[in-house]
């Protein structure tokens, strides 16, 4: 609605200024910041400053957004250490560097992959994380090559999950998963004898030789033990290693076993981890011990042998037993008609 005259006389410079920028000059209805009156189309003048200001709001947002977009593809995930988690870092995302401490592998009918991460601890206990990842992310990073093995160094990043004062790693992209350096074992190494082997190789890769004694098999793995020592060097084979081998071993072979040593109830072991960590050297071997030791089957049962029957008699022990109950009449008839011809004689 227009203003009068006594109404205009009536206003201050500001409100005269308002008056004139959103009202339109032709048909005096309010075109609040339309350019043109929606009305009856005329221009509506409007300071140098507010289209300044439109421009410039353009812009900023564009070029805020170009600099959104930058900052998104180039800076990384803020790594942080296994202490720091908690339950307040729950489904975070975050990155890890560390050293593989054990690798499961890609199983291959759930296609889930997994590890576990270790990092200097604050004592001498070092912490460990769970890595894992499914599906196609999973099947993704083994057809990259990049299924990280026991000693490797790595960086990933991926999804916190603290559950039951557990903190685990999701990895939700095959990208996030990067090999910082291969663990290479070294080439001089020499079959080891078990009492070779001592505490100061704990976590490193070696080779022991030697007669399997006993083969025990579990739900969760195979356990063989080589007749080194009085009791026996204890080789460690996870389930899912000992049905990918295809190398078959029995007690009494004698066999190289490749893996990591390990403690278990303050015994040394070596655990193998991969299929051909076992090799077989001859087969038959006697053992040291010539006690009763369970069977090499996975039933975990010991085995008895079969009780040893007589030989059956043969053809010619049975015409040697009968043809002798015949010959001792016939020489006794012999020996008694010999004094009836001497007497005949005399």
């Amino acid at each position: 609605m227009a203003t009068t005259p006594s109404q205009q006389s009536s206003q201050t410079p500001e409100q005269a200024l308002y008056q004139r920028e959103t009202t339109c000059p032709s048909c005096g209805r309010f075109v609040g910041v339309y350019e043109r009156c929606p009305y009856c189309q005329a221009w509506t003048p409007k300071r140098l400053s507010i289209r300044i200001f439109k421009t410039f709001a353009v812009l900023t947002s564009t070029v805020g957004l170009l600099l959104l977009l930058f900052f998104a593809r180039t800076i990384r995930t803020p790594e942080i250490k296994i202490s720091e988690i908690g339950p307040l870092t729950n489904f975070a995302h975050v990155r890890l560097t560390g050293v593989v401490e054990r690798s499961f592998g890609l199983h291959p009918q759930w296609h889930s992959l997994g590890f576990t991460l270790s990092q200097p601890g604050i004592g001498s206990e070092p912490l460990s994380i769970r890595v894992s990842a499914y599906a196609k992310v999973a099947v993704e990073i083994d057809k990259q090559g990049k299924v990280p093995d026991e000693g490797d160094e790595i960086s990933v990043e991926g999804t916190v999950r603290y559950q039951k004062d557990t903190p685990s790693l999701l990895i939700n992209a095959p990208e996030h998963l990067q090999i910082l350096r291969r663990f290479r074992a070294p080439q001089s190494d020499a079959p080891l004898a078990a009492a070779d082997v001592t505490s100061d190789m704990l976590g490193k890769v070696v080779t022991v030789q030697g007669v399997i004694a006993e083969s025990v098999t579990f739900p969760r793995g195979a356990l063989i033990r080589l007749a080194d020592q009085k009791e026996g060097f204890a080789v460690w084979v996870p389930a899912r290693t000992w049905d990918d081998m295809k190398t078959a071993v029995h007690v009494g072979d004698e066999i190289t076993a490749r893996g990591k040593v390990k403690t278990f109830r303050d015994a040394l072991e070596v655990e193998v981890t991969a299929a051909n960590g076992i090799k077989l050297l001859r087969k038959g071997v006697q053992p040291a011990s010539d006690a009763t030791l369970p069977s090499e089957g996975r039933d975990s049962t010991t085995a008895t042998p079969e009780p040893k029957l007589p030989d059956a008699p043969g053809p010619t022990q049975e015409l040697a037993t009968t043809s002798v109950p015949v010959a001792e009449p016939a020489a006794a008839d012999a020996s008694a008609a010999a004094p009836v011809a001497t007497e005949g004689g005399k």
